[in-house]
């Protein structure tokens, strides 16, 4: 029997919240084989090559998940916070702006910003930093 996307989706997200990364790839990659732009496949694709420090592989998964749909605050803050993983700082802004011009906000956007306003100690561009435990718990909430 052959599982539907969403039921994939739903397995891979399980093994996903069970820390089984390499389990949890098979049903996103089976989603993105039959729907190239499943906006949360995509996004938990993603979630799941950050984990392995493949930020630019990453940003391309945010990015089509973003595209496919712009109204998840989620897939923004993924997106944002990979540019600025990656020190693209000026597409770091313009995409903070987007965020702001449709109407997000949040905490997680303020301290985006915020980060963005402060100088590092050296002058040089803000440091990145990973997303924190809980923020990565909410990624992980949003698809149970």
């Amino acid at each position: 029997m052959e599982l539907s996307a969403d039921e994939a989706l739903k397995k891979g997200v399980e093994a996903h919240q069970s820390g089984q990364t390499q389990k949890a790839e098979r049903p996103y990659s089976f989603v993105l084989n039959a729907q190239p732009n499943h906006p949360d496949a995509n996004h938990n694709m993603g979630v799941l090559v950050v984990g392995v420090n493949k930020i630019q592989e990453a940003l391309a998964y945010f990015k089509i998940a973003l595209e496919a749909n712009s109204s998840i605050g989620q897939y923004r803050l993924s997106y944002i916070n990979t540019l600025i993983k990656l020190a693209e700082l000026d597409d770091v802004k313009v995409a903070l702006n987007q965020a702001k011009n449709i109407g997000a906000g949040g905490e997680a956007f303020d301290q985006i910003e915020q980060r963005l306003l402060e100088p590092s100690e050296n002058g040089a561009k803000p440091r990145d930093s990973d997303p924190t435990s809980e923020e990565w718990q909410t990624i992980i909430n949003l698809w149970t």
